[in-house]
């Protein structure tokens, strides 16, 4: 995964960022590898975004591994958003990924006895109004599929219910911070700024405000967002199973 993020960033730096970047995986890799291969090519250099993920995963290598691993599932909720013109509520959704991460990974370690590692992710449109989506995903055992969408539920109705504790929230922001303050230790986050000084030059602004918008996201403000995107009624979900397995019984 390094080195393809090193291919990566050395092709965006040779390129510029004018042009915008598609990959074709070819279905080469399964689909755990592809969805972190995606999210580290994504944010590969600062502002540079992926257009076009094509044949990321192939069915039939799904299929033989689905044979092979008869006791995995796959758990899955997504949510509509938003698009991301907003500088304060895009931020906002970030940290709520990240404290729903967070959350998640205490959850269902504590409801399952296993370590366990849930995802969760924000993506924000830049080009359709009105669209994102807020994900949450866990791979389990196929035994564990209704403690873990119990979990997920209790997780989720717990954000929406109170605020979260300090401690949450500085476990979830911290990361962020440290991501700003190395963000431009590189060629390519100047580089990134520098391009869109004129035509996008409110996203240098966006940059430079980042941490203190950051700072200034107070745990109620996580609840907010939570009740406004997180209802657990309105979730899509999708419980992925081994071939010809039934969904276990609570």
């Amino acid at each position: 995964i390094q080195e393809a993020a090193e291919r990566m960033g050395a092709l965006r730096d040779a390129i510029g960022y004018g042009v915008d970047i598609g990959i074709d995986f070819h279905g080469r890799v399964h689909k755990a590898m592809a969805k972190q291969l995606a999210r580290e090519l994504d944010g590969v250099r600062e502002d540079s975004r992926l257009v076009v993920l094509d044949a990321v995963v192939a069915v039939d290598r799904e299929r033989r591994a689905a044979g092979r691993q008869a006791d995995q599932a796959l758990v899955r909720y997504l949510w509509p958003t938003r698009h991301d013109a907003d500088p304060v509520a895009s931020i906002q959704l970030e940290l709520l990924e990240r404290v729903t991460r967070v959350a998640l990974m205490d959850s269902l370690r504590e409801a399952l006895g296993k370590a366990y590692s849930p995802g969760a992710s924000s993506r924000l449109s830049h080009y359709w109004p009105g669209y994102g989506t807020f994900e949450i995903i866990a791979p389990v055992a196929l035994s564990e599929v209704p403690a873990t969408e119990a979990a997920i539920r209790d997780t989720v109705s717990r954000l929406r219910s109170a605020p979260i504790d300090a401690d949450m929230l500085l476990r979830a922001r911290q990361p962020m911070i440290e991501a700003l303050h190395n963000a431009l230790k590189s060629n390519g986050g100047w580089l990134a700024l520098v391009d869109r000084a004129q035509g996008e030059a409110e996203r240098i602004d966006r940059y430079l405000e980042a941490e203190k918008r950051l700072l200034a996201i107070a745990a109620k403000d996580v609840q907010d967002a939570a009740l406004r995107f997180l209802d657990v009624g309105q979730a899509l979900e999708i419980v992925v199973l081994p071939e010809g397995a039934e969904v276990p019984k609570e």
